[in-house]
C-alpha cells in the first residue's frame, strides 16, 4: 500500500514539473513576440527589459522548485523499485514453496493410494434390494434414479479400489453398466476386485428388473493399464447370471 502512494506522489510532481516546464515556455515564446512586434520603440524596449528581467528571475526560481521536485520524485522512484524488487523477491519465494508444499502433498496423497487396502465384498452386501427398483422401472423417475446411481457408485468404491466411479440405469433395456477407474497399483489386488464383481452379481440377482449387468473396469499400475470389460445376463428374474463371452 506505502509502494501505491509513492507512485501516486511520482506521478502527481512529473505532471507539475511538465506543468512547470510548459508555462516557462510559453513566457519565453511571448516575451519573443513581444520583442519582435515592437523592435525600435524605445520606451517599449525598457519596459520589456524590465519585464524580462523579472521572468528570468523566476525562471531561476523555478527551475530551483524544478530540480528539488525531480529529486524527490528520482529518490521515491529508488525506493519503489527497490520496494517492487523486494515484494518481487519474497514473492518468488512464496511461490517456491507453495509448489513445493503441492508436489509434497500429491506424494503424499499418491503414497497412500498406492497403499489403499481393497476391502472384500460384504456377506451381508450392500443393501442393494433396499432401493426402490421398482419405482425406477416402473415410472421412470429420473430423480429417483440418479439418486440410486449416486449412491451405488459410492458405496461400491472401497471393494473396487477406484477414484472414480460411474453407474447408470438403463430402464428399456433394464440394463446396468458400472464402470471404475481403479486406483494406480490395484491391479496388484485384482483377485479380489473380481472375486467382489462375483459376490456383487450374485447380490444383484435379488432385482428382479435387471437383466443385464455390464461392467467396464480400467486397472492401473506404474507400468501399464488394462482395461477390463464382462457382462452378465439372464433371460428373467428366476435364473441366475450367466458371464457372456
Amino acid at each position: 500500500m506505502v509502494t501505491f502512494y509513492f507512485i501516486i506522489i511520482i506521478l502527481v510532481l512529473l505532471v507539475i514539473n511538465i506543468g512547470i516546464i510548459l508555462s516557462r515556455i510559453y513566457l519565453q515564446d511571448q516575451l519573443n513576440y513581444a520583442k519582435k512586434s515592437n523592435p525600435d520603440s524605445i520606451t517599449f524596449l525598457r519596459k520589456f527589459s524590465y519585464v524580462q528581467q523579472k521572468i528570468v528571475a523566476k525562471h531561476s526560481t523555478w527551475l530551483f522548485i524544478l530540480s528539488a521536485s525531480l529529486t524527490v520524485s528520482l529518490v521515491l522512484m529508488v525506493f519503489v523499485v527497490f520496494q517492487l524488487s523486494g515484494d518481487n523477491q519474497s514473492t518468488k519465494r512464496r511461490l517456491a514453496k507453495a509448489e513445493e508444499e503441492t508436489v509434497r502433498v500429491i506424494q503424499q496423497q499418491e503414497d497412500i493410494i498406492k497403499q489403499t487396502v481393497i476391502q472384500s465384498y460384504p456377506e451381508k452386501g450392500l443393501g442393494i434390494k433396499n432401493y426402490n427398483w421398482q419405482e425406477v422401472f416402473a415410472e421412470e423417475k429420473k430423480d429417483l434414479q440418479a439418486k440410486i446411481e449416486g449412491d451405488l457408485s459410492a458405496s461400491m468404491a472401497p471393494y473396487f479400489g477406484s477414484t472414480t466411479s460411474l453407474t447408470m440405469v438403463e430402464v428399456a433395456s433394464q440394463k446396468l453398466t458400472i464402470a471404475f477407474s481403479c486406483n494406480p497399483g490395484t491391479s496388484r489386488n485384482k483377485k479380489i476386485v473380481m472375486d467382489n464383481i462375483s459376490a456383487l452379481i450374485k447380490e444383484l440377482e435379488e432385482i428382479e428388473q435387471v437383466t443385464l449387468v455390464n461392467f467396464q473396469i480400467v486397472f492401473e499400475d506404474e507400468k501399464e493399464t488394462e482395461n477390463y470389460r464382462c457382462s452378465y445376463q439372464r433371460e428373467n428374474e428366476e435364473e441366475s447370471f450367466q458371464q457372456l463371452s
